[in-house]
């Protein structure tokens, strides 16, 4: 089994271990690369993880050093030759980022010390804006080429795999040259990833005492080497967000459409994720919690297509290709039975996920997940067996574009859905497209010229303001000052308009745009 957890948050640290590694690659190419002293200078103080340990996330925060006790983590030097056979099973489960409160004492000023808290969280993300995911390695032996191809799926977002010579040679010799996805505004930020021993931290005997090698802990089955992944530190998670804040329609378009770009970022580039929940996908709110950065993340389950088809043999029961939450796995792809000449579609199987998201975007309960259907004691419904009449209504607030194309995107037969393009740049129109073209009682479509003349309009308003001082720098304490208070700072939010503008442009088409019109005026 093939679980992760979430070290620690650092910047100087990544630094540093990124110079060791280029000056040991340069003095020493004979000599495989060794993170262990990185490592230790890590995950010094690191604080005993808050909160429960579950199935999905485990989550650690590392405070500054002025802040806590120094915490001894030295590593064990003795590593003992392991078994060639494991008693685990590979699989992966979430890990969410979180953001603690910093405390700040009693204040006469409302203001003031609303001020220093701002101050505060500055600091923090300053200090610590990237974060080390270590992966739970039960099966993969201990070397780099074994365990890179064991999880080359969570390492799909990388920008680099962190090899010495000798590592990165075998590495291609038995996997092949490395899939890499291009990075994408709204798909986890990951610099790179290597391959390292595990670390003792404290609380990892109580946390996660049988994922320790026997070298740490007896009566561990883990593996004395794993895979760790340098990512961006996000603050929440969707569904945590969900739960505290209670967003407008305009931030709920905004997550939305940010989730179908990651989306049709991935179909573009023929993965799939599999996995989609709201516990994969991470927030960060850095511009105030009314304009938050998506970005979907753990792709232990996603498939790579040779191409667009995104179909895969399902011969028998033993080469079953359904992975995932099963709960909110498409309906073609959970009735699949196998046969000679049976195949699994997934071209379709994200989207649908997505429009189960849709409900928790604006307020209510995933009507296809377990725990939801407990809370409001209903019945949940089956992704196997739900009729499209059973589908709750989304609340009257919702526009009734968005109540349309919720239902098309659940409808059981995947080719009656819209596409994730027409989905995409559906939301992406209602968010800057003239008011006149969305108008379904409008006869005529907007012609090639208008369509160009606002393209053109977007792309000027982009590159004359994105990166204006007064549009960012000089007003980021007033936006956060009233981060909570819709409207109250002029360019609050912009740099996340402007960015999923920039998206947006980078990848529409003329004909993207008429589709999406023409999908609009038919419901």
């Amino acid at each position: 089994m093939i679980c992760k957890f979430l070290l620690c948050c650092f910047q100087d640290e990544s630094t540093s271990l990124q110079s060791q590694i280029h000056q040991e690659e340069k003095k020493e190419d004979d000599k495989p690369v060794s993170y262990s002293s990185a490592i230790r200078e890590v995950v010094q103080g690191l604080p005993l993880p808050q909160g429960s340990l579950n199935g999905y996330e485990a989550a650690a925060f590392l405070h500054p050093q002025d802040e806590i006790e120094t915490i001894t983590a030295d590593l064990v030097t003795d590593e003992h030759e392991e078994a060639q056979t494991s008693t685990g099973k590979c699989e992966s489960q979430g890990a969410v980022a979180r953001t603690p409160t910093t405390p700040c004492g009693p204040c006469e000023d409302v203001q003031q010390e609303k001020d220093t808290q701002i101050e505060a969280a500055e600091t923090w993300h300053n200090e610590f804006p990237l974060a080390i995911k270590m992966m739970f390695n039960y099966e993969a032996e201990s070397n780099a080429p074994a365990i890179l191809k064991a999880m080359y799926k969570e390492i799909l977002p990388a920008q680099c795999a962190q090899l010495d010579p000798a590592q990165q040679e075998w590495q291609e010799r038995l996997c092949g040259p490395r899939v890499c996805l291009p990075p994408h505004p709204n798909i986890v930020d990951m610099p790179c990833v290597f391959v390292d021993r595990v670390p003792l931290l404290e609380g990892c005997l109580d946390l996660y005492p049988h994922a320790l090698p026997a070298r740490l802990n007896p009566q561990g089955y883990g593996r004395n080497m794993s895979l760790f992944c340098v990512m961006k530190r996000y603050d929440i998670s969707l569904r945590e967000y969900l739960q505290k804040y209670h967003p407008s329609q305009h931030t709920c378009l905004l997550l939305l459409t940010q989730l179908l770009e990651g989306l049709l970022h991935l179909h573009t580039n023929n993965i799939v994720h599999r996995d989609l929940k709201s516990d994969n996908i991470l927030l960060s709110l850095a511009e105030g919690w009314q304009y938050p950065l998506l970005v979907v993340s753990d792709f232990g389950c996603s498939l790579v297509g040779d191409n667009s088809n995104l179909s895969v043999p399902f011969p028998s029961r033993e080469a079953d290709p359904r992975q995932g939450n099963a709960a909110l796995m498409a309906p073609e792809v959970k009735t699949a039975m196998p046969g000679l000449l049976s195949s699994v579609f997934f071209g379709q199987s994200d989207l649908w996920a997505a429009g189960t998201l849709i409900y928790e975007i604006y307020g209510l309960d995933n009507p296809f997940s377990p725990a939801a259907a407990l809370h409001r004691r209903s019945k949940q419904l089956d992704s196997a067996t739900y009729k499209e009449s059973h589908l709750p209504r989304l609340p009257r607030t919702a526009p009734p574009w968005i109540r349309h194309l919720t239902a098309d995107i659940l409808r059981r037969n995947p080719r009656t859905r819209p596409t994730v393009n027409v989905a995409a740049t559906l939301c992406q129109l209602m968010l800057w497209a003239p008011s006149k073209w969305l108008n379904r009682h409008s006869l005529s479509l907007p012609t090639h010229t208008e369509v160009t003349q606002w393209l053109l309009c977007l792309a000027t308003k982009v590159l004359c303001e994105a990166r204006l001082p007064h549009a960012h720098a000089s007003t980021q304490r007033e936006r956060k000052r009233n981060a909570g208070l819709e409207g109250n700072a002029d360019h609050q939010g912009s740099q996340l308009e402007y960015q999923l503008v920039s998206t947006f442009l980078g990848r529409v088409h003329y004909v993207d745009i008429i589709q999406a019109i023409k999908w609009n005026r038919a419901f």
